[in-house]
């Protein structure tokens, strides 16, 4: 039976198959395989980078950073030799690089994390009927998605969706066959070039209205020392995620041959505010379709709701990922 169905997929699917995905993990990936990462220099820059607050809005926290601790890293630090420039634009100059330079680590290191983890091994040790050794080849009809839903059903059923992936994982190219060529990644995928990164721009209006250190008073955060926060600023503001231009360039052209669909299927993304506008584009083009998001924890839900009712979406089912992949059995029946 044919259907017009858009499927969204977020980093909460690779999650569900067994991937160590979490950006935690890319934090215990961190710790253990780069120690000297985690030197007071950086500390400083990212304050929360050892707790999980750091971790779990990774994308939106590796654009974060602390001016009152650039002021304190860079005068204390390995930086210190270049502090003391005579002019504010050689100090926003210099700043602006070393902060880019400690992100582009960071990004580094992320695809370093990506290419350590081991796909088909991770799903095939995450089946119910693991009594296969990772060596043995098994077949489609040997493997379930925990013991309920069909994975053959939907491997078919997958290649005759549209599918925009957000993750930078190639799990629906490995584990359901879908060929490159179906795909949009939004943000790029694994070994491209580039991976884009960044916050929203309304995340950066809110940094920037409300400042990004500590200050005892409002003549402190005026006088800024060595124009920390203006570099700051300037830094932000060239980590501002391009959603326009990815909608313009990349979205609009992948969906551009589809007038409606029947279903749009959001399979573990949280709906956070860095990629909603990828996602209001969407609920405006197509109007009249159903949408039925996986959710996992009750912000996920909230954020949902939340979008749910600014787009006046009515058509709509919030559920559990398995209970999502089975609706998706169904409409295919």
């Amino acid at each position: 039976m044919s259907k017009e169905v858009l499927i969204i997929i977020g980093n909460g699917f690779d999650v569900f198959h067994g991937l160590p995905t979490k950006y935690i993990d890319f934090y215990r990936f961190i710790k253990f395989n780069y120690p000297e990462f985690f030197l007071e220099e950086n500390e400083g820059l990212y304050p929360q980078i050892d707790e999980d607050i750091f971790w779990n809005d990774f994308e939106t926290n590796i654009s974060y950073v602390d001016s009152y601790y650039v002021q304190e890293v860079f005068s204390t630090g390995r930086f210190s030799i270049y502090y003391d420039s005579e002019t504010k634009e050689e100090y926003n100059k210099y700043t602006i690089a070393k902060l880019n330079e400690e992100r582009n680590k960071i990004i580094f290191l992320f695809n370093q994390w990506l290419n350590s983890i081991d796909i088909l091994k991770c799903w095939y040790s995450n089946v119910d009927y693991n009594i296969f050794s990772y060596e043995k080849a098994i077949s489609d009809e040997e493997l379930y998605l925990h013991s309920s839903t069909n994975f053959l059903k939907v491997k078919k059923i997958f290649p005759n969706c549209k599918i925009i992936n957000f993750n930078f994982t190639n799990t629906i190219e490995l584990i359901y066959g879908v060929n490159k060529s179906k795909l949009m990644y939004i943000h790029n995928r694994i070994n491209d070039k580039e991976l884009i990164f960044g916050c929203s721009k309304e995340a950066y209006e809110y940094y920037k209205e409300f400042g990004y250190g500590f200050y005892e008073n409002e003549e402190d955060r005026k006088n800024d020392y060595h124009h920390s926060q203006e570099a700051v600023n300037q830094f932000l503001e060239k980590t501002i995620k391009p959603c326009k231009k990815i909608i313009s360039e990349k979205l609009h052209p992948y969906l551009n041959s589809i007038n409606s669909f029947e279903f749009i299927f959001v399979m573990g993304h949280s709906l956070n505010q860095n990629d909603l506008d990828y996602f209001i584009y969407i609920a405006s083009r197509y109007k009249t379709a159903k949408w039925i998001f996986s959710y996992y924890t009750e912000t996920d839900k909230k954020n949902i709701l939340s979008f749910v009712n600014k787009n006046n979406i009515n058509n709509y089912l919030i559920d559990t990922m398995l209970n999502v992949l089975n609706y998706l059995i169904t409409i295919y029946k």
